[in-house]
This record gives structure tokens, sequence and C-alpha cells, in this order.
């Protein structure tokens, strides 16, 4: 009977030791709680009772602090890139418009010479222009960066939708005095979205005629199953130091302040080729801009 109560009070004693430690380290995990949450730490919680429940309670939430964090950053990060966006958006649209008040309040002046009103509503009319281009990309741009924006994709012979395209472009080549070679390896089969491909094209020839140079090229080729087209021009105005830069949001490579892009032409194209599943890239060496893009092809017989 003697023996029998020493046992008992041993395991109550371990009992009540290992409920003290127990309640000791949730203090000290409570403690470690209070410090994560109040401070801009990369700290996870640590346990010194290597209890088995306990140490993975903590792993988990370990986890959870880790995914939290990592939830904070790409919130601040995209915090950062909304405020950068409306800064940009502002100051795109202000411009065209501060110019556009200017020139009407210059047309309301008494006696001014019937050439000057007509230069002066030219001028306008190209500010309009530019200002419903830039309202048009920042509409865009905002249904392609949804994740529920989706482009239905089909087999398309890319060719032909560049020959149209370059039809249509082809007098602004001509008025500026631009060669372009074009060498298409033969016709190609795609997997793509009719009106998506058109845009890019347009996009990519708009870019070609901002340089004003006196030569650029559009090649197709395939490799690895793989289609391949480039569009390339001699430039001498463009610095090396940007091309990480090229496809990025409201970046400009032209110093016209009569432009009509609006920065995000390149972005969309990228967009575009990525929602096709095909990949985009460029490349500057001796003086010639090259972007080159890739999408999955079938050979047409």
């Amino acid at each position: 009977m003697g023996i029998l109560v020493i046992i008992l009070i041993v395991i109550i004693l371990f009992l009540a030791g290992y409920l003290f430690l127990m309640k000791k380290e949730l203090r000290n995990i409570y403690q470690q709680l209070e410090l994560i949450q109040d401070n801009d730490t990369n700290k996870l919680l640590l346990s010194e009772f290597q209890e088995p429940d306990l140490v993975k309670l903590i792993d988990e939430m370990n986890q959870f602090i880790h995914w939290k964090k990592m939830l904070e950053q790409q919130t601040n990060r995209k915090n950062k890139e909304l405020q950068e966006l409306v800064l940009n958006m502002s100051h795109d649209l202000r411009t065209p418009l501060t110019s556009i008040h200017g020139y009407i309040q210059m047309l309301s002046l008494k006696d001014l010479p019937d050439k000057k009103q007509s230069e002066y509503l030219t001028i306008v009319d190209r500010k309009i222009e530019v200002l419903n281009e830039r309202i048009n990309s920042f509409f865009e741009l905002s249904k392609l960066d949804s994740k529920d924006y989706q482009l239905t994709l089909g087999l398309l012979n890319i060719h032909t939708i560049l020959a149209e395209t370059l039809a249509f472009y082809y007098p602004d080549f001509e008025k500026n005095h631009i060669e372009l070679d074009v060498t298409l390896e033969q016709d190609l089969l795609v997997l793509a979205n009719h009106t998506a491909v058109e845009h890019i094209f347009q996009n990519l020839l708009d870019n070609l005629l901002k340089h004003k140079t006196r030569s650029a090229s559009i090649h197709s080729y395939i490799k690895n199953e793989r289609a391949y087209i480039t569009f390339s021009n001699q430039t001498t105005n463009f610095d090396a130091a940007n091309l990480p830069h090229l496809f990025d949001k409201f970046t400009f490579f032209s110093q016209d302040s009569n432009s009509m892009s609006s920065g995000l032409g390149l972005t969309i194209v990228k967009e575009l080729v990525e929602k096709m599943n095909g990949t985009i890239e460029g490349s500057y060496q001796d003086e010639c801009l090259v972007i080159t893009m890739s999408f999955q092809s079938e050979h047409v017989e």
C-alpha cells in the first residue's frame, strides 16, 4: 500500500512538473507571437520543450507566420505598384489635357486669324487622339491583369495575319522612308488568338515606326517545334541599360512629346503573348533592338 502511494505521488509530481513546464512554454510562445506580431521581423517561433504535439503545433504556426509575411510583402508590393500606376496615369492624362485646355483658350481669342485657328484645331484634335489612345491602353491593361481574363486559342496562320497588318502600315513605312525587310521561312500554324496576334503586330509595328530608323526587319522560323518571329530595327537612341525594363509599364524610349505612346504598348504585347502560352524577350547588340516571340506551332504541309 505504501509503495502504491509513493508511486502515485511520483506520478502526480511528474504530471505537475510537466504541466508547469508546458504552461511556461506556452507563455514563452505567446510572448514570441506578440513580438512577431508587433514588429517587422522574420523571426519564427522557437521551443526548447520538445513535446511531439507541441513541436507539430509550432511547425504549423511557423508555416502560417511565413505565409502571412509573404502575403504582407505581396500586398505592400501591389499597393506600391498601384500608387505608381495612379501617379503615371495622372501624369499621362494631365499632360494632353493641359495642352488641350491651353489651345482652347487661344481659340477663344478675338480676331484670331483663320490660319492660326485651323492650326490650333489640328493640334487639339491630335492631343485628343493621344488622350484617347492612352485611356484605351489603361483600360486594356487592366483587363489583361485580371486572372479571369482568358483568350480563346485556335490554330492560326500567323503569316496571313502579319500580311494583313503590314498592308495597313505599309504607307507609314514609305512615308518615313523606312526600308522594311520581311523574311518568312514558311507558312506557320500557331496556337493563338486572332485578335490578340493582330494587336501584337500592330503594337510592334508602331514601335518600329516610333524609332524612325532607316531599316527594320521581320523574320520567322521554326525551332524545336515552336514558331519564332522577330521584329528588329537599327536604332541609336536606345540605351542598352534600359533593356531589362523593355516591357515594364510606363517605359518610354522616345523623347517626342507629341508621341501617341502611353508607355504601355510593349507591356500589353508581353501580357498578350504570355496569355497565349508564348514567350517574348528583347535583345540589343550592334545598335540593333530585337524583340523575339515564340508560340506553339504546327507545320503546314
